[in-house]
């Protein structure tokens, strides 16, 4: 269980590399910290998407779907779409 705490910590700290040793089926704590880390993941690499889009200029988009223009959609409905 010492070893799932320092797992724990290390994502809690921002590593989203770490892959948690999974003892058995039966380990569910770290098959959930897996699972929050693989999300952190996902949630880390749109980041990284959508300030590029910021960047290159892409807020000139619009998103109908959610009702913003001006690129504020375009900015906000992936992250909506999690």
């Amino acid at each position: 269980m010492k070893s799932k705490v320092i797992e724990a910590q290390a994502i809690a700290e921002g590593d989203v590399n770490l892959s948690v040793n999974v003892a058995s089926e039966n380990d569910v704590m770290g098959q959930y910290l897996n699972t929050i880390n693989s999300n952190l993941q996902t949630v880390y690499g749109r980041m990284q998407e959508v300030t590029h889009e910021v960047q290159i200029g892409f807020l000139d988009k619009t998103a109908p779907e959610t009702g913003l223009t001006n690129g504020w959609g375009a900015l906000i409905q992936p992250i909506i779409n999690l």
